[in-house]
Formats: structure tokens, C-alpha cells, sequence
């Protein structure tokens, strides 16, 4: 289904954050935009979210990392990296401003560095594919192949 109206952004989610962040930064070059990690953002912007955490407590750090998200989901023709913990904790700030594409990956090509997908690789999965306006399906942890397949994809969604 195409969009009445086209975002100002495009937001890569994938269960691999490493592989999300590295495929952003590519189609953004390609597309002439710019890229952002969320997360990078959100420690820049609290500049030390381990002291926030300990000085004020977590209930703040939501609320810092939120209002971060918020602010940059307000960036122009850019390429953001979210990794899923961020995304599912802030998903209502996720509006239509925003395409949300899902690369999805089999779970054997999972970076064994990010246990917690691995082992709640099925839900993870679940509410990404509920969630995301688009999927792109890989068969493996190709830059390349990811971007051309999201920029056949965003051709077909806009």
C-alpha cells in the first residue's frame, strides 16, 4: 500500500544491531542522506547514561532517552539505526513521520554477541514483523545485497 504522504525519515530495525548500523550507514549514502544510531544519539545526549542512572534513577532515564528519541525522530532525510530494546520501549514515538523497515534475518546469522535476541528470537521477530511498515527478507549478513533490497523496497512503499 502506498503512502499518502512520504516520511522524513527511515528507521532500519534488524535483531542484529551491528549489521543495522553498518547497512544505515550505507543507504544513507547511497540515498544522500544523513544516518544516526538512536543509541549513539541517546548516550550523546545524556553524555553519561550510566551516571544518569545513578544519580536520578531509571524512571529519568526513560524520560532522557525518550525526549532524545522524540528530538531526533525530528531529524529530516535521514537514515536512523535502532536496535530493538530501544525501539520497543519507545514505540509510540514512532509515528508516520517515520518508515520503519525490518531487516529480517535467519537466526543463524544472529552476531552470538547479542544473546538476549538470539534466545527470544521468535518474539523479538514476531513484534518487529508487527511493527515495521516494511520487511526486507536476507538470507545473510550482506551490506550490499541489504541496501539494494531496501531501496527496491522503498520504491515499491513511496
Amino acid at each position: 500500500m502506498k503512502r499518502e504522504t512520504s516520511p522524513l525519515n527511515i528507521v532500519l530495525l534488524c535483531l542484529d544491531h551491528t549489521f543495522c548500523k553498518s547497512v544505515a550507514g550505507e543507504l544513507s549514502s547511497r540515498l544522500g542522506m544523513f544516518f544516526s544510531d538512536c543509541k549513539d544519539l541517546i548516550e550523546y545526549d545524556l553524555v553519561d547514561s550510566q551516571a544518569v542512572l545513578a544519580n536520578c534513577g531509571i524512571v529519568y532515564l526513560k524520560e532522557r532517552e525518550r525526549s532524545a528519541i522524540k528530538n531526533m525522530l525530528n531529524f529530516s532525510s535521514s537514515v536512523l539505526s535502532c536496535d530493538f530494546d530501544i525501539f520497543k520501549h519507545n514505540r509510540r514515538c514512532f509515528t508516520k513521520k517515520s518508515l520503519l523497515v525490518f531487516l529480517r534475518l535467519p537466526q543463524k546469522c544472529l552476531d552470538k554477541k547479542e544473546t538476549i535476541n538470539d534466545i527470544a528470537f521468535s518474539s523479538h521477530e514476531k513484534y518487529l514483523l508487527e511493527n515495521a511498515d516494511v520487511t526486507v527478507d536476507l538470507k545473510s549478513k550482506s551490506e550490499n545485497m541489504a541496501t539494494k533490497r531496501i531501496i527496491e523496497a522503498l520504491r515499491e512503499e513511496l
